[in-house]
């Protein structure tokens, strides 16, 4: 229970939410790219557990993933399992960033920040100003050395009420019917998988008093202007 908040949002991360005016495709591109990223996902982690209890059973250890490579390939397991879990830490920070950027520029597009971030954020262009932002925001993690499980369990508290904002949205403007229903299930999850965050629910909660403050502010000096 006390994991499920953190491979809740881990376990669809790679969405590609953020930056979906770079597809080219536009909405049908979006479409294919999320249902081949949640298939792919959700096979390669079932296949692993399965094959993880089935192969080792109660020996398995904390690095399922490793010690099935060592029955099978011996000793160089852990440095090719290395090998590979950088690989693909780095895809993951890639996606992450590359959101994360295109979130802030949208946010000063729609007021949430000071406009002067708001540039590069167009299909196409790079919002360096985010990225900068998003890279000094980045640096008191870096020096103060954040204890790295507070970090992902407060990550994912985020990221979870993120996903239940937004199924939420889904259910309110999508028209009644299947994909309504779909949305309705989908935030019934999400509200069990944010439940077991508990206390670092705290987190999501201050960002939120903040934004909706930074948005009234926003609100009243553009509404002195035009008097």
């Amino acid at each position: 229970m006390r994991s499920a908040c953190s491979c809740s949002p881990s376990s669809a991360g790679r969405r590609p939410a953020h930056l979906s005016a770079e597809f080219a495709g536009g909405k049908n591109g979006l479409v294919r790219a999320t249902v081949v990223t949640l298939v792919v996902i959700a096979l390669l982690y079932m296949g692993v557990s399965v094959v993880s209890v089935g192969v080792l059973g109660a020996r398995m250890p904390g690095v399922p993933l490793t010690a099935m490579l060592e029955i099978g390939i011996g000793p160089a397991a852990r440095p090719v399992t290395g090998v590979v879990a950088v690989l693909l830490t780095f895809g993951a920070v890639n996606t992450y960033i590359a959101g994360a950027a295109r979130l802030g520029a949208a946010l000063a597009r729609d007021g949430a920040l000071p406009g002067w971030f708001a540039r590069g954020g167009s299909p196409g262009m790079t919002p360096y100003r985010s990225l900068g932002l998003l890279a000094v925001l980045s640096v008191p993690v870096l020096v103060w050395a954040v204890d790295l499980d507070l970090l992902m369990r407060a990550t994912s508290a985020c990221l979870a009420a993120v996903t239940l904002a937004g199924v939420a949205a889904a259910v309110r403007m999508l028209p009644a019917g299947r994909h309504r229903s779909t949305a309705v299930v989908g935030a019934g999850l999400s509200l069990v998988a944010l439940a077991f965050c508990g206390v670092y629910l705290v987190l999501p909660a201050a960002l939120a008093v903040v934004a909706l403050g930074a948005l009234k502010a926003n609100a009243r000096r553009s509404y002195k202007f035009r008097l």
